[in-house]
């Protein structure tokens, strides 16, 4: 069964950025690496934490994961970028930052 996430990347939940959100078939654990395709390439972020709320889904997404900045870890012709998912500094840059999220929200899920 398919389940929709909210992505935010920072260090705390406090000061992330909401990324967007994405549908899985299995929820990542902490620690688990995540490659999203972008336009042209992958990003990369490692979970950090999970956080679950529990109320109607039809509001908002009921999982949040908050992830490290993602970065961007090679070009969508890869199968998956491994050079980035195994942390090497010559295949990543920075990924750029998401647009800002809309107006003020009541936390994750807005």
């Amino acid at each position: 069964m398919a389940t929709r996430v909210r992505l935010f990347q920072g260090d705390r939940w406090q000061d992330a950025e909401m990324a967007g959100d994405v549908t899985v078939d299995v929820v990542p654990a902490i620690g688990h690496h995540l490659a999203l395709a972008g336009d042209d390439r992958w990003r990369v972020g490692k979970v950090v934490d999970i956080a679950h709320r529990i109320v109607d889904a039809d509001e908002a997404a009921d999982i949040a994961l908050l992830v490290s900045r993602l970065i961007e870890g090679g070009s969508l012709d890869e199968p998956l970028p491994l050079a980035a998912l195994d942390g090497e500094v010559g295949a990543m840059s920075p990924a750029p930052a998401p647009a800002p999220p809309p107006a003020p929200s009541r936390g994750p899920w807005g």
